[in-house]
């Protein structure tokens, strides 16, 4: 056959819902800080700890379960509240460094990094917290290198001397198109 369909899980349980019941989901779990981070370690080739990777998870009802992103990020970029989630992990995770010390890392969208205000206010948060500033390292995605790579070289402008490390995400081939990469 020309191709194959795999069902991996169920989602039998998982209900569907508009975009203005999400909207009002997403609101609430930012309202209430109804957000965990996840700490997935990252090691190097000795098989040392780098950093732990820290995706955010929602929980939409009390006491329920802390969703991960593959469930919550399409409907808050549709919903245009990306940019307060990714500035949500981004502070837990700050606060998260400066509780115990060890460097974690967070993702963060091409769209918050293109919002207006989303990088001015990152720094305002990386200049408040120095010591978790020195921990934090900062997913970008490959395609914000390829296609939006002053964004990249904006980032590496303000947040490296504040001792932030920024990675790309999944980087590739598609890698060696661009130039001046900070």
């Amino acid at each position: 056959p020309p191709f194959a369909v795999c069902e991996v899980g169920s989602s039998a349980d998982l209900v569907a819902f508009g975009d203005s019941v999400w909207q009002h989901r997403l609101a609430v779990a930012l309202e209430q800080h109804r957000t965990v981070l996840a700490g997935y370690p990252v090691c190097d080739r000795r098989g040392q700890v780098l950093y732990l990777d820290c995706p955010m998870r929602l929980q939409f009802d009390e006491n329920g379960d802390y969703e991960p992103a593959r469930r919550w990020l399409a409907p808050a970029l549709r919903s245009h509240c990306h940019a307060d989630f990714d500035l949500l992990a981004i502070q837990l995770t700050l606060d998260a460094i400066i509780r115990d010390g060890r460097e974690r890392c967070t993702n963060v969208s091409v769209r918050s990094m293109a919002s207006s205000d989303f990088m001015a206010r990152v720094t305002r948060e990386l200049e408040s917290l120095p010591i978790g500033a020195r921990g934090l390292w900062v997913d970008l995605p490959e395609a914000m290198a390829v296609q939006h790579h002053t964004l990249v070289q904006e980032a590496a402008r303000r947040w490296r001397p504040l001792g932030v490390r920024l990675a790309l995400e999944h980087s590739g081939e598609r890698l060696a198109q661009v130039e001046n990469l900070p």
